[in-house]
C-alpha cells in the first residue's frame, strides 16, 4: 500500500476533527505544499473544516463568509 493510500485509508476511518487535522498535516507534507485544507457540508448545511492555514487566515475567510 501506498503513503497516499495509507492515508485515504485513514481519511475514511477519522472518528474526530483531529484526527482529519493530522491527516491534513500529512498531505501537506506528502506533497510539499504550503497549505491544504479539507472543508465539507453535512446533509442539513453544517459546514465542517481542517487544514494548515494560521488562526488569523481563517478568521478572515470566515468573517468574509
Amino acid at each position: 500500500m501506498s503513503k497516499l493510500e495509507d492515508m485515504q485509508d485513514h481519511l475514511t476511518q477519522a472518528k474526530a476533527l483531529e484526527e482529519l487535522q493530522r491527516i491534513t498535516e500529512r498531505l501537506r507534507e506528502h506533497y510539499d505544499v504550503n497549505h491544504v485544507v479539507y472543508h465539507w457540508v453535512n446533509s442539513v448545511g453544517e459546514r465542517f473544516g481542517c487544514g494548515t492555514y494560521g488562526t488569523d487566515w481563517v478568521d478572515r475567510y470566515l468573517e468574509k463568509d
